[in-house]
């Protein structure tokens, strides 16, 4: 018998073992793939694989691509939609209790409660990541600080610190023409 290759691509595809170490060279490989298709999707802004949900999911998100993607999805929950809805309480469907049986229509419980737990985390995910940005900006330093007790207000429409009427644009970021006339 011939000894397999372990820890190598070929261990896992030829020989189709599934040791740690053959299993490990194969997602290796898989990440390594991804990554030079993705170079080339970038490097390659003509080629005819921009547009297709295969180049989405190989990280492109050119607007073609996200568009091709958001078809392709569009298409498979309206392929299953009726096959889920119809059998809410088949527990041979391993689409139920799932968040993809929600977005498909599905409205049992147990795809319900999967969209919650979906939402949580995405929330949670979400929360840090602003948490995150607002501690990198750090509008609460000293010099915030002095503006806020000077009673000065941060505006967002024209990004600076001054008294509430005295901004001269408007909430959606154009002039305000009427204050402009008052002063």
């Amino acid at each position: 018998m011939t000894d397999i290759p372990h820890g190598t691509i070929s261990g896992y595809s030829y020989w189709k073992c599934r040791c740690p170490q053959c299993a490990e060279a194969s997602r290796t490989y898989a990440r390594q793939a991804l990554t030079r298709r993705k170079k080339r999707l970038a490097a390659y802004p003509d080629s005819p694989s921009h547009g297709t949900p295969s180049a989405y999911n190989a990280g492109c998100r050119c607007t073609p691509c996200r568009e091709a993607w958001t078809s392709y999805h569009r298409q498979v929950r309206a392929r299953l939609a009726p096959e889920i809805i119809a059998n809410p309480a088949n527990p041979a469907d391993h689409r139920h209790g799932t968040e993809f049986g929600y977005r498909c229509g599905c409205r049992c419980t147990p795809c319900t409660v999967a969209k919650q737990a979906k939402n949580k985390i995405t929330n949670a995910a979400l929360e840090q990541r602003r948490k995150a940005e607002r501690d990198t900006r750090n509008h609460d330093n000293d010099w915030d600080q002095a503006h806020r007790d000077l009673g000065y207000t941060w505006c967002r429409p024209c990004r600076e610190w001054h008294r509430p009427p005295e901004c001269a644009i408007n909430e959606n970021g154009t002039p305000d023409l009427d204050q402009e006339n008052d002063t």
